[in-house]
């Protein structure tokens, strides 16, 4: 079994259908371990994987990228303090630009105007690190 087919076991078991079709389409811009890490990037933070787990089965550069992706819950980390989080990983950056781009053109997109707001303004942010 290849990394890519284990990490996509992992996301089916861990998120079902809806968010294995979501990280398919984040995943399908990269090759490598942003593959990986693209798969995985919101299994820590919407099941009962821990980043532990992750990190050993994935190794360290895509269990620190899927730690940095995840989100701690509201009231002990704002999205604003995620997004600053999230900029010091340059892996978790890149896959979370693809993140947002599916979120707000994909083909499921229909973001309420809260998020609208709140993904553009990390878009903004995130792709100005970027290109820094």
């Amino acid at each position: 079994m290849t990394v890519k087919d284990r990490a996509i076991q992992v996301l089916e078991a861990a998120l079902g259908e809806k968010g294995v079709a979501h990280s398919k389409r984040v995943a399908a811009v990269f090759t490598g371990h942003l593959e990986i890490v693209a798969l995985l990037h919101d299994v820590v933070e919407d099941s009962d994987v821990t980043v532990e787990k992750i990190t050993v089965e994935f190794g360290e550069a895509v269990g620190a990228a899927v730690d940095a992706l995840t989100r701690k819950p509201f009231p002990v980390e704002t999205y604003a303090a995620y997004i600053d989080r999230l900029a010091q990983t340059p892996a978790a950056v890149k896959v979370k630009l693809a993140d947002i781009h599916d979120h707000l053109y994909g083909e499921l997109a229909a973001p309420k105007e809260t998020l609208l707001a709140r993904y553009k303004k990390a878009q903004k942010v995130l792709l100005a690190i970027e290109k820094a």
